[in-house]
């Protein structure tokens, strides 16, 4: 195994306005969270990353050590600035039910593994930039989009309807993984 690359935070060049720490919906870390004894390889299905920036918060969460509620709330979660070590999200209402300073703490214990001394800030509101799965759903919808115009203007296929009378049925088309 290789060495995991430690990457640096950098502050968001995006003018992002800071949520408002006092709303009631607002979580913040008030200590650090250190870890010494993470290990330095890298697993099978770890990735080197860039630096953290709102615009690729999608690829960190996919290398988070997470699962069920906080990786659910971290993908409906979206970076909105960084600050030092301290990290602001807009957090999906829809996630509301689910979302607690418990949730929080355990995405940070898991964000910590690769930034140490990292704190958040999340905020129950509507996401001021796009979440790691609003952007899942977004993709998905542009390769089915892709895919059926790829259907549409293929001349075999418009061949087979016209001599055949037949037609392509909308739901059986899937884009290409």
């Amino acid at each position: 195994p290789q060495p995991v690359k430690k990457p640096e935070l950098e502050k968001s060049s995006e003018p992002i306005e800071k949520p408002n720490s006092a709303t009631s919906n607002s979580t913040t870390s008030n200590s650090t969270t250190s870890n010494s004894t993470t290990s330095n390889s890298v697993q099978p299905d770890k990735v080197e990353l860039a630096t953290l920036s709102p615009s690729n918060w999608y690829q960190w969460v996919e290398q988070l050590r997470l699962g069920g509620l906080p990786l659910a709330i971290a993908k409906n979660s979206a970076l909105i600035s960084i600050e030092g070590d301290n990290l602001y999200f807009d957090v999906d209402p829809a996630q509301g039910a689910l979302f607690n300073d418990s949730q929080r703490q355990r995405i940070e214990r898991s964000l910590a593994q690769l930034i140490p001394n990292c704190r958040l800030t999340m905020t129950l509101q509507a996401p001021r930039a796009e979440t790691p799965e609003q952007r899942r759903q977004r993709l998905a919808s542009e390769a089915l989009y892709a895919a059926r115009q790829a259907i549409e203007s293929d001349g075999q296929v418009a061949t087979i309807i016209n001599d055949f009378g037949g037609y392509v049925i909308d739901d059986s088309i899937r884009p290409v993984q």
